[in-house]
């Protein structure tokens, strides 16, 4: 049998014979060897721990629940029976939980996950690994709700290349038309451990063990030194003829490494009126930015595996903790890189020329330019932004008062 001919109906099929006793009560019968996580680490794809950079002190099952390192994203349920993963259960709140079983079909391992809500039902993901006499992967399926991808894995001296193809989710009873995805590399040390995974498709690297052995700290320190450096080659390499007025990084709490950058023309920088005063510092809104047409500047490549494991730690930390690093890292990255591009001249910029940061989704672009500008430069703006705020509180002050006068006069109306 090959699933990937049935992909559609297999991944909407809910099987009673596999998840009509996933409920907790089922799970903790007896009948299976139970343990706790606090993390799904359970997906088949090979080399995923790797691939999508899983903190290895999360990927672990504990007895208790008391003995578990976090509860904050729920408690997953682990049943095992005769040394092999039969289901898991992700409890999210009352009747609320992700349930996964685990099964075989023919020379396929199966993993099949859905989200239960009381009565309602929905298909997640399913995977299938087929391996071959010796243990190694040779075919890897996933399908979601909007799309199937097939990995073959070409085993060498040189490591396993893995080629990629990828399908929009077919109708039930058609076989999904593959196209061409990705191609990846992975390579191993003389001990056989995973030591590098290369991209070939986009020249990056997506995973370098020797991170492994860094602190935070130190790979915040090397990103750092590597954006600085990989802006500064790439404006020597395509220079940019447009006069600056501003360097901004936006990045994003979602993997607030690499950030997107924009700049800043001086007629991009505008007197908003009575709107927000900083209205105009918006990287989609300015003409060279690098997610549109400017690509003088690509931050993506030789530093993503660098990245990514960045990021990957970043998500594990409260949001408070995880926002002051970042603030952190960008308050520093301006200041080094202002100096660097005035003393290169490698732009042509303003006499008010300056580099700054914001997380577009916090808006706490106020917040960099308090730390980063003069105090003579950042008084008016702090005077404009208070006068801009008083104005809002005033105006949601009189619209209460307005909706409250309204449902008043409703009120009467309806009484008499």
């Amino acid at each position: 049998m090959n699933p990937l001919q049935q992909i559609a109906e297999l991944f909407s099929t809910i099987l009673s014979a596999q998840f009509g006793s996933l409920s907790l009560d089922e799970l903790m019968s007896g009948e299976y060897q139970v343990g706790f996580a606090s993390l799904d680490f359970f997906s088949l794809e090979p080399f995923a721990q790797y691939l999508h950079h899983v903190p290895q002190e999360r990927c672990a099952i504990y007895p208790s629940v008391d003995e578990m390192d976090t509860t904050a994203d729920g408690i997953i349920v682990v049943a095992m029976k005769e040394g092999q993963l039969r289901a898991s259960k992700w409890l999210m709140g009352d009747d609320v939980s992700y349930d996964t079983a685990f099964y075989q079909v023919g020379d396929w391992a199966c993993r099949q996950q859905i989200y239960r809500n009381g009565d309602d039902v929905k298909p997640i993901v399913i995977e299938f690994l087929k391996k071959d006499a010796e243990g190694y992967p040779l075919t890897f399926i996933t399908a979601r709700e909007y799309g199937v991808k097939v990995s073959d894995y070409e085993w060498s001296a040189a490591g396993v290349r893995i080629i990629e193809r990828s399908a929009r989710m077919p109708d039930v009873g058609v076989a999904p038309e593959l196209t061409p995805y990705m191609e990846s590399l992975v390579e191993f040390s003389v001990d056989g451990e995973v030591e590098v995974i290369r991209n070939l498709t986009q020249n990056s690297i997506v995973y370098d063990r020797s991170y492994e052995a860094l602190s935070l700290q130190e790979m915040l320190e090397q990103a750092r030194s590597a954006l600085h450096d990989k802006i500064l080659a790439d404006l020597q390499a395509a220079p940019v003829a447009n006069t600056v007025g501003c360097f901004l990084f936006e990045y994003s709490d979602q993997g607030p490494l690499p950030p997107t950058i924009a700049l800043i023309q001086p007629h991009e920088i505008t007197d908003s009126g009575d709107d927000y005063p900083l209205l105009w510092l918006n990287a989609p809104d300015c003409e060279l930015f690098t997610e549109d047409d400017f690509d003088g500047i690509r931050l993506h490549g030789e530093h993503d595996a660098l990245f990514d494991r960045i990021n990957a730690q970043i998500e594990e930390l409260d949001y408070e903790q995880a926002e002051q690093i970042m603030v952190d890292f960008y308050l520093t990255l301006c200041r080094q890189l202002e100096t660097s591009l005035r003393a290169s001249r490698l732009l042509t910029v303003t006499a008010d020329f300056f580099v700054t940061a914001r997380e577009f989704s916090a808006c706490n672009e106020a917040t960099f330019l308090q730390q980063l500008w003069p105090q003579e430069r950042w008084q008016p703006l702090a005077a404009a932004l208070e006068q801009f705020e008083a104005a809002q509180a005033k105006w949601q002050e009189e619209m209460i008062r307005s909706i409250g006068r309204e449902s008043g006069h409703a009120g009467m109306d309806s009484s008499q």
